[in-house]
């Protein structure tokens, strides 16, 4: 075949490649998973030295439910292509899913040495060796992602978490007062550090911080709830009750359903 021909021949495949490869992903979209794979297998066959495209299969296999065929996608990815983050990263999730944790960090811990300046692979890491009770490794990854990622919110308010847990208040509210300087429209990151604030024994900034909340979320009945509450504690009884009542007037609330709000927010033990 001469090198004009070949060319030609290439070119021909590759748009034939794009075309399946593009047909799967609209089919995935439109909930048509076991159609997709079909395609998708047909795409890494031909390609199968592409650690994307095998990806892309193991991901497909991974929504019709077959798990073990994605899982060995992946391992073979990894195989093939050991300096690849994002598909150590997805062996991890898919090791995490089926229920084997161990196996989830070591892949996941390949993927942090593939690529350690990726903040979210540290956090995520953080969370698996925080179910196996690695305390100190948790820690050292957060700050590494708070580093990394010094105005992104999530990573701060995710230490301030660990910070909460282990009932390191000052160190906890420091976390989360920098959450909310970076996302200062996120209402749970405000409640967190209202339920901090209120374990120092600081009801002021506490109920400034649940004042903020009820502002971002005027119509949310359990802030008001949760606002009234603090404020009766603060024996400040005139303003509770305009706030209880204005938690009746959104809705009956649910009273388990502010439970697990307060669980969650952390303000159930304050």
């Amino acid at each position: 075949m001469r090198p004009a021909q070949a060319s030609v021949q290439h070119s021909v495949e590759k748009q034939q490649h794009d075309k399946r490869r593009h047909r799967a992903d609209i089919l995935v979209e439109a909930g048509l998973v076991s159609e997709a794979v079909c395609l998708y297998e047909q795409v890494a066959e031909s390609d199968n030295e592409n650690a994307e495209v095998q990806q892309m299969l193991a991901d497909a296999y991974w929504l019709a439910e077959r798990t073990e065929e994605a899982i060995g996608t992946y391992r073979e990815t990894t195989r093939r292509h050991p300096r690849h983050a994002a598909a150590h990263f997805g062996l991890s999730e898919l090791l995490l899913h089926s229920g084997r944790p161990r196996a989830a960090i070591t892949a996941l811990e390949k993927a942090v040495q593939c690529q350690s300046n990726r903040a979210y692979y540290l956090y995520r890491l953080s969370q698996l060796y925080l179910l196996v009770n690695k305390l100190q490794e948790a820690e050292s990854l957060l700050k590494r992602a708070v580093e990394l990622e010094p105005d992104d919110g999530f990573y701060h308010f995710k230490l301030g978490d660990l910070y909460f847990g282990r009932e390191q208040w000052a160190a906890a509210s420091e976390e989360y007062e920098a959450a909310v300087a970076c996302s200062p429209v996120d209402d749970f990151y405000h409640l967190r550090l209202a339920a901090t604030y209120v374990r120092q024994g600081r009801g002021e900034h506490a109920l400034a911080m649940f004042q903020r909340t009820v502002l971002i979320c005027p119509d949310n009945c359990a802030y008001q709830y949760l606002l009234a509450d603090h404020l009766e504690q603060m024996a400040r009884c005139e303003q509770a009750t305009y706030h209880y009542q204005q938690a009746g007037e959104l809705g009956t609330y649910d009273r388990d359903y502010v439970g697990r709000v307060k669980y969650r927010c952390g303000t159930d033990g304050a």
